[in-house]
Formats: structure tokens, sequence, C-alpha cells
């Protein structure tokens, strides 16, 4: 029965991510199609804010969370504490961003967003984040379910009714995501039913949080920037336009990147497992699941490397017919991403952290070094040769240490 349970609920979490990466995949293709190439990347520049500001308050959070939740006695009132220090937390990002936008309120004023609803969106998108991913932890996993479906249904219908009716206002994109979310948020909380009141031992909790948190805060930040500063700045230094064609060329991808989750969720546990039986059975099996899945994901990056011109039209309209060569261009960096793999999955098996890290922190002073000259030279292809370059350090770096450690796969 247990194991039925445990086969039910992996399903469960897959389709629960599969209906939330979807819609919002579905959700860039309508924005991408009303807004039109410049405003589209003034919504994903926004997003891009939204992104690392949930993997900041993740990390003093949902992250801690994960390891403590079933550990802790009192799970209601250590899942009502965490409810309060988001809302706290939300509350200081709004006052944070309050205050940029008011000192220099031309940040909002020149790209047409509402200062009002920009922070609203903030607010909502950060804060659904947590609530899903607690709602996953708790194995709630049917309210997730319905939450994540209630919003990718509302969002769906009003923008393609909107796109229907050819409005294409920014404002508009927002408040159709603030009511999306809030409704999804609404049921979650309905569902949970928690007491935000402050406890005796919410002191104690809070003190953990932080204790635990801080370190994972400032990696999330490392790990945040290295992986996105040649797409944050592409947006500064080369325009919304060049920013909303890249994005949506990396929304394709996060389809991919839905595969690689589900693959790693699959063999981390299983190769520790290996680990413990021995050294060459670790190896095995990690090399032999690779390459299983390796060929699978090599034949999808194919088909949308012959077939990028057409996808980006499909996926944009017209507008973005010129950008084809962002979806040929990163097609070669997830190929390489594949060839690496197998090294990123020994690194985490093996739990060197301090390695992992590093890797990251290789990649973020090499894109501190590399953006201005690439993107001022190349342009968009110079944001693809900068994170090719970062992929092809970061694993150089984790593969050398296996090497170090008399730990290579291919030895």
């Amino acid at each position: 029965m247990k194991r039925i349970k445990e086969h039910r609920d992996k399903w469960m979490v897959l389709l629960d991510q599969g209906i939330f990466s979807g819609t919002g995949f579905l959700a860039n293709i309508l924005l991408a199609r009303m807004l039109g190439v410049e405003n589209f990347g003034v919504l994903m520049g926004l997003v891009l804010i939204v992104q690392f500001l949930t993997s900041g308050s993740n990390a003093l959070t949902i992250q801690i969370s994960q390891v403590n939740f079933h550990l802790v006695s009192g799970k209601k009132a250590y899942r009502d504490f965490l409810i309060i220090l988001q809302l706290l937390l939300i509350l200081v990002i709004v006052l944070l961003l309050g205050i940029v936008i008011s000192v220099a309120p031309e940040i909002t004023g020149a790209s047409g967003l509402s200062p009002a609803y920009s922070l609203l969106f903030v607010s909502t998108l950060v804060f659904n984040d947590f609530l899903r991913k607690q709602m996953i932890l708790e194995r709630k996993l049917s309210t997730a379910l319905i939450a994540d479906s209630i919003a990718g249904l509302i969002q769906t219908t009003a923008l393609v009714t909107l796109l229907l009716l050819h409005f294409n206002r920014l404002d508009y994109a927002l408040i159709i995501s603030v009511i999306s979310f809030s409704a999804s948020i609404i049921y979650m909380l309905y569902s949970l039913k928690p007491e935000l009141r402050w406890r005796a031992r919410s002191a104690i909790y809070l003190r953990r949080q932080w204790s635990e948190g801080k370190w994972l805060f400032f990696t999330a930040m490392l790990q945040w920037w290295s992986s996105n500063l040649f797409v944050m700045t592409s947006g500064i230094v080369l325009g919304a336009t060049a920013l909303g064609a890249l994005r949506l060329a990396q929304s394709l991808f996060g389809v991919i990147n839905i595969f690689f989750q589900a693959y790693e969720n699959y063999i981390l546990p299983a190769a520790s497992i290996k680990l413990t039986e021995s050294i060459g059975s670790w190896k095995i099996f990690i090399k032999s699941t690779s390459l299983k899945s390796g060929i699978i994901a090599t034949i999808g990056i194919g088909f949308i490397m012959i077939f990028s011109e057409k996808i980006i039209m499909i996926l944009g309209g017209k507008t973005f017919a010129s950008y084809s060569f962002l979806i040929y261009g990163l097609s070669w960096l997830y190929l390489i991403i594949i060839i690496g793999y197998p090294i990123r999955i020994a690194i985490r098996t093996l739990s060197f952290n301090q390695n992992y890290f590093y890797g990251y922190l290789l990649t973020l002073i090499t894109s501190l070094i590399l953006f201005k000259p690439l993107l001022v030279n190349w342009g968009l292809w110079g944001v693809i040769a900068g994170l090719i370059i970062n992929q092809v350090i970061t694993q150089g770096y984790w593969g050398w240490t296996l090497y170090k450690k008399n730990l290579l796969l291919w030895k």
C-alpha cells in the first residue's frame, strides 16, 4: 500500500509540475503575441526580478523547511511561522522596491509599467511560489494541483480573450497575473487554515532559520547571478527588445528543463544508493542512465535546431522571426549541458558541496569579466557565447575535481 501511495505521489508531483510549467510556457507565448517584442521584454525584465527575489526568500524559508519540516514536533506551528516569515519578507521586498521606484520613477515610467501593479505582481508571484512548494512538501499534492490549475485556467482564458480583442497594454498583463495567482493563493490558504500569530516558539524558529539560512541565501544569490547575469544585462545593454526575444527562446527550453528536473529527481537518490554498494556500480549506473536520457534529449534538441525559425514564429509571431538564431544557439548550449550532466550528478551524489559552490563562483567571476565586451561587440550572440563559456568552465572545474579525487566517470 505504501509503494502504491509513493508511486501515486510521484506522478502527482510530475503532473503538477507539468501543469505549472506548461501553463507558464503557454502564457509566455500568448503574452509575446499580445505585447510584441519590446513590451514582452519589459515584462520579462520584471519576471527576472521576481525570480531573483523568489530565489533569495526561498533560501530563508522553504529550503530550510524542506529539511526541517518533518523533524519538528509542532508542524502546524512551524508552518504558520513560515507563512508569517514569508509575508514579512514580502513586506520588506515591497518597501525596498517602493523606495527604489520613488527615488527613480523613470524605472517604471519609461517602461510603461504601473508601480502599484508591478508591486502587486511581484508580491503575488513570490507568495504563490512559496505556498505551492510548501503544499508539495506537506504532500498536499491534490491541493497544489488544483491551485495551479485554477491559476493556469484563469490566466490562459484571460490572455486568449485579450489577444482576440487586440488589447496590448502591459498593465493588463500584470492585472491578469495578479488575479490568477491571487485565486491560487486564496485556495491554498483556505486549505491550510493558518493561524497567523506569533507563538512562544516562533523566536526559536526565527533563530534557526537565520542560522541555517544565511549561507543558503548567499549561495542562492551567487547561483542566480552566475546563471542570469548575461540574460539580465542583455536587457540593460541591448534593450528590452533583445531581452524579450531571448526570454521567449528560453521559455521553449524551459519545457526541456522539466525533463532535466524529472531526470535529476530520479537519478540522485538512485545514484546515492549505488554509491553505498560500490564506486564501480555507481559509475556504471550514472553513465548508462545518462546515455539513455541524453539520447532522447539530443533527438529533441536536434529537432528544435532544424526547425528553429518555424518554431519561434509559431511561438511569438512574425515579429520574432529574425531571432530564430537564439533557438539555434541555445540548442548548442543545451547539448553541452547534456554532455556534462553526468559530471553534475556525480558532484551532487558525492556531496562535494564546496566544489559545487566554487563552480558557480567561477562562472560569476567569468561573467563579470566578459559580459560587457561580449554584449557590446556581439550582441545576443555574445549572450549565447557567454552562457556556453560558463557551462564549459563549470563542467571543466567539476570534472577536474573528480579527476583529482580519482573519481572520473570515464576511467
